[in-house]
């Protein structure tokens, strides 16, 4: 026998007490091409297979020691034991002995008389058999782990027997044992879930009357209370005569896959962190709750709700609070649409009757398919926002948010869904300049409002490059000396079409837009650069000083803006302020300390503006290096007139002397306030437009310099 091509030769193991037999077993192998190792007995066979693991063992049954049945039997016994062929050969010829052969786990038995030429043909067949089960055994083995992987398994129901046989995959999947499986259709169905049972018998038949393919998921209940769903598919095999006999199909575990499409639909259509419908799953309703009033002339409504100035939020407690509240503000909006008695009787009809949506950040959607008139949208939006309203406790502190609601009513405000958001967005925002905490329905008025400030907002973009934008500088006053030491830098727009636009008009869209940060940039470079002239010009100007806003603050590189000016200008840092509200501190506290103490380093002032309208917390005072402390006018205004105004402001000014800061108090119009704000100890004030015109300015040689805006005090820079 020759080796198959690329095929090593096939080792034999002969065992045999007898030298002569052995040898003569041995030439006559080796001449039909085999390699053969010897032992003498059943002990140096097994530490032979040990070593050399053969092809295939010839033992003779009658030696010292272990027999040829017993070491047959302690072979199959090692590892892989169990597949290599042995072939038993003894000079007895009774029954007793093939059948113990057999017993102890022979392959063949064969006589000694046997030739060396049909000995070597017989070892030959032996080997070939065993290549054949040892690839069956390789190709089961990979089938097996191909439907672990794939968690596929197979069965076969023979329809004559009732008898219902399933692969080792199969009983895995169903959550049982062989000796647990009852092996019939009973005890297969007893798998499946009670409520998927019918529909798994209708799908049987229908395959077995030939009226459509088995192919179903439903889903299987283990032993342990487990639930898995599978999939199912099965043919049947018929007779020539198209007689049913037996039913063969697999069963696959595909929890796994539901489940992460679960997850994918879920991530698609639903908000991940108060898990209400996301904007996606809305526009998909709204679309087909529009086509639906349209057609059938119903009345629906959409509501907007916004936060009102959540950003201080997560600015201030962080975005884990912030997302504890969204949550919250998310499950009141749930829990207040359930207690509507309103929508109740549409519930009844419709379970998806009204659908709540978060579109990201602070901003929820709600849609109410069917209402009987606008009166019902309204009290729907009333009751909402009471829920938001109410106290919640987070980061051990009690907070209250209050919401702004546009509403529009469809298919009346709109007949697409772009137009109807477009004016729900609108609504919201005139709910929120009217003063927050508020709904307000869309109408056309609102529409044109809209509008118009997209069109300033346009306009603005442009308004630094046209040169449109206007600097106009107020006075600060020294009490001592009834001097100017500085002026103020205060925005205007000049408008081609519209004139002079108030700040209130346009900073807020700058800030929307966030052109903001370059218009901020334009104002502290012109402001320094205007400083600098002054300077040039012999004018005893101490310092120009200029508002920052928030997002200015927080979103831009303000300490370069800040240095670029300067160095452009050559003005002296110390003839230029910053002013900060209480607001802006609060936003990332420990960032503002940092870039405060740069823009320290750089050597100008930085004041604090509106001291005591906000949170006043000396925390602040303690952490800022501020160089000034600015009264608001609102506690000016009352100053000789109400006593508590007066202690406000005295302690004011006491607070800051200690922790040798100056003061300025804001809004001076008369002159017993100016001589109160003296006499309490306050540094400097800054005087509104009338009073500073009725001070004697003009001896100071400001008369030239302030020109502009009013004939005496105030000048102007583009």
């Amino acid at each position: 026998m020759t080796a198959e091509p690329h095929q090593p030769i096939p080792r034999v193991l002969v065992a045999d007490d007898d030298p002569i037999a052995r040898s003569l077993t041995r030439a006559g192998l080796e001449q039909a091409g085999f390699l053969v190792l010897e032992a003498e007995d059943g002990e140096g066979a097994l530490v032979l297979y040990d070593q050399q693991r053969p092809d295939l063992v010839v033992l003779d049954v009658m030696m010292p020691g272990l027999d040829g049945f017993q070491t047959c039997e302690e072979l199959r016994r090692r590892p892989g034991g169990d597949r290599v062929p042995v072939l038993i050969m003894t000079g007895l010829e009774d029954i007793e002995s093939v059948s113990r052969a057999y017993e102890v786990g022979a392959t063949d038995f064969a006589s000694k008389s046997i030739t060396t030429l049909l000995l070597s043909h017989r070892v030959r067949y032996l080997l070939r058999g065993s290549r054949t089960l040892d690839a069956l055994h390789e190709s089961r083995t990979s089938l097996n782990r191909a439907q672990r992987i794939a968690q596929l398994g197979s069965w076969e129901w023979d329809l004559d027997t009732n008898r219902l046989l399933a692969t080792e995959q199969t009983l895995r999947i169903l959550g049982t044992t062989a000796w647990k499986f009852g092996g019939t259709v009973e005890s297969y169905k007893q798998t499946i879930h009670p409520d998927d049972l019918e529909s798994w018998i209708q799908s049987i038949e229908g395959l077995l009357s030939g009226q459509s393919p088995h192919s179903l998921d439903h889903r299987v209940m283990r032993i342990t209370g487990v639930e898995r769903m599978v999939h199912e598919e099965a043919e049947v095999e018929r007779t020539p005569e198209g007689h049913p006999i037996r039913v063969i199909g697999t069963v696959q575990d595909v929890s796994d896959r539901r489940q992460a499409e679960a997850q994918l639909e879920y991530l698609a259509y639903f908000d991940h962190l108060t898990g209400l419908p996301n904007r996606r799953l809305f526009l998909d309703r709204l679309s087909h709750t529009l086509l639906t009033a349209i057609r059938y002339q119903r009345l629906g409504a959409v509501i907007a709700l916004d936060i009102d100035r959540f950003k201080r939020i997560n600015d201030t407690l962080g975005h884990s609070v912030g997302d504890q509240l969204l949550q919250e503000v998310g499950e009141r909006l749930v829990q207040g649409i359930r207690r509507s008695d309103m929508l109740a009787r549409y519930r009844a009809a419709d379970e998806g009757s009204v659908t709540i949506a978060r579109f990201g950040g602070d901003e929820f959607y709600l849609l109410l398919n069917e209402i009987g008139s606008a009166q019902d949208a309204a009290k729907v939006t009333t009751r909402l926002l009471e829920a938001i309203a109410k106290p919640y406790t987070a980061a051990e502190r009690e907070i209250v948010l209050t919401a702004s609601a546009g509403i529009t009513l469809l298919p009346l405000d709109g007949e697409d869904v772009d137009t109807l958001l477009k004016h729900c967005d609108t609504a919201m925002h005139h709910a929120k300049e009217q003063g927050r905490s508020r709904y307000h329905f869309f109408s056309e008025t609102l529409n044109v409002a809209a509008e118009a400030r997209l069109e300033l907002e346009e306009s603005l973009r442009g308004a630094v490059d046209r040169g449109e934008l206007r600097l106009h500088y107020q006075p600060q006053i020294s009490l001592a000396t009834r001097k100017i030491v500085g002026a103020e830098a205060l925005i205007r727009w000049q408008h081609p079409n519209k004139g002079l636009v108030p700040p209130g008009d346009f900073i807020p869209l700058a800030e929307d837009s966030g052109l903001i940060v370059p218009i901020g940039a334009w104002v502290i470079s012109t402001a320094c650069a205007q400083a600098k002239v002054w300077q040039s010009m012999g004018l005893p100007l101490v310092r120009v000083a200029v508002n920052l806003s928030g997002i200015q603050f927080t979103e831009s590189n303000v300490v370069d803006t800040v240095r670029d000016a300067l160095e452009t200008s050559g003005l002296d840092p110390m003839r230029f302020e910053v002013e900060l509200t209480e607001t802006i501190m609060m936003r990332q506290i420990q960032k503002m300390i940092a870039t405060v103490g740069e823009l320290k380093r750089l050597g100008i002032r930085i004041t604090m503006d509106d001291f005591g309208t906000g949170y006043s917390s000396l925390a602040y005072l303690k952490h800022f290096d501020f160089d000034t402390l600015k009264i608001d006018r609102s506690f000016v205004k009352d100053l000789t007139s109400d006593n508590n105004s007066s202690a406000i402001v005295e302690a004011i000014i006491a607070m800051s002397h200690i922790l040798d800061i100056s003061t300025l108090a804001e809004g001076v119009e008369t002159p017993e306030q100016s001589a109160a704000l003296q006499r309490l100890g306050c540094d400097e004030v800054r005087a509104t437009a009338q009073a500073a015109r009725r001070q004697s300015l003009k001896r100071c040689g400001w008369s030239t310099v302030f020109s502009s805006q009013f004939p005496e005090l105030s000048t102007e820079h583009r």
